[in-house]
């Protein structure tokens, strides 16, 4: 009887554990993002293995926004005003752009 219950617990929680990890890797509405463990994983548009979530990300803090977009935010690099942006550029979408 013990041994039932026991085999009952073990599946629900390996179903559980299967949920909870197919949820991680769905981070970002309507983005595709790729399963990792570290940045090796990862393709060149998003180098860096958010390693909390398991999926790669294009910044996990502002040192890896390079580019026109300072911010990192959400796992992506953006901007917030225009004034994140050079000179010549100005913040639509979140995105640094020329008008």
């Amino acid at each position: 009887m013990h041994l039932a219950v026991a085999r009952r617990i073990a599946v629900l929680g390996l179903a559980v554990f299967l949920s909870a990890s197919a949820c991680t890797q769905r981070v970002g509405v309507g983005q595709n993002k790729t399963v990792c463990s570290s940045d090796a994983e990862c393709p060149e548009t998003s180098p860096r293995c958010e390693s909390e979530v398991g999926v790669c990300a294009q910044c996990l803090d502002a040192s890896d926004c390079g580019g026109p977009d300072p911010r990192c935010d959400a796992g992506m690099c953006v901007c917030e005003a225009d004034e994140d942006c050079s000179e010549v550029l100005t913040c639509q979408d979140e995105r640094c752009t020329a008008e």
